[in-house]
């Protein structure tokens, strides 16, 4: 019987993937930057018209900082990606955040003409509780007229009729004040549920606008930090 002996040769692939590891290993973090998502993005502040408006996601303590790295510029944009700080004073990326907050303030200008609508939704509610409280005072007269009706004793007929002519006539008033307050108290409930829905949607187009707009702000300091444009502090 012949015996066959098995040698192990190494392949070619490890000297290569040993190279390649090697090689990143050596690479900057910042120049391998493309893998900034909205996930690394903790905060950002974009500071425009001299500092007076502001586009802010983040702490207090985010905004505090913002406003202190953003002193004296007319357009900047701070972020925060991790503990990393950095600031953006590029035109051409500035535009660009410009245009990816431009949705979120469209949606914020909504959101104020609703503010609006809902402001004159409380006064027509204070309206409202005006004259429910004048229906409740004419339901009291009525009560106290109709009382005098059932144990007064009059001391003519023509006395007894005037009372009696009276109470129908606050009955008609009080008839026609209960139909007035029930078609609003129903119109006003309308406007109610409709503003409600109008908010509920806005709230969520908001939501998903900010969720947008840190991934777009994540991308655009990964070509900041590429190009050299972002400032670390």
């Amino acid at each position: 019987m012949s015996s066959r002996s098995c040698s192990h040769t190494p392949g070619i692939l490890g000297p290569i993937l040993a190279g390649t590891l090697a090689l990143v290993t050596l690479i900057p973090a910042t120049a391998r930057g493309s893998d900034t998502s909205s996930d690394d993005i903790r905060a950002y502040v974009f500071s425009f018209d001299d500092g007076h408006n502001r586009q802010t996601d983040g702490e207090d303590d985010d905004r505090d900082e913002a406003q202190e790295a953003q002193r004296g510029l007319d357009r900047s944009l701070w972020v925060r990606r991790g503990q990393e700080r950095f600031l953006i004073t590029d035109e051409k990326l500035l535009d660009r955040a410009e245009e990816i907050f431009e949705p979120q303030r469209r949606v914020g200008r909504r959101q104020t003409e609703l503010g609006r609508r809902q402001g004159e939704l409380g006064r027509l509610q204070s309206e409202l509780g005006r004259m429910q409280g004048e229906l409740g005072r004419l339901q009291a007269s009525l009560a106290s007229k109709r009382a005098r009706l059932a144990t007064y004793p009059y001391p003519s007929e023509d006395e007894l009729e005037r009372d009696r002519a009276d109470v129908r006539a606050r009955q008609q008033e009080l008839g026609a004040l209960q139909g007035e307050l029930g078609a609003m108290q129903g119109a006003l409930g309308a406007r109610v549920g409709d503003l409600g829905r109008q908010q509920g949607e806005l709230g969520r187009q908001q939501a998903q606008l900010a969720r947008e707009a840190r991934r777009s702000i994540g991308e655009l300091l990964r070509d900041a930090i590429a190009s050299g444009k972002a400032k670390q502090l």
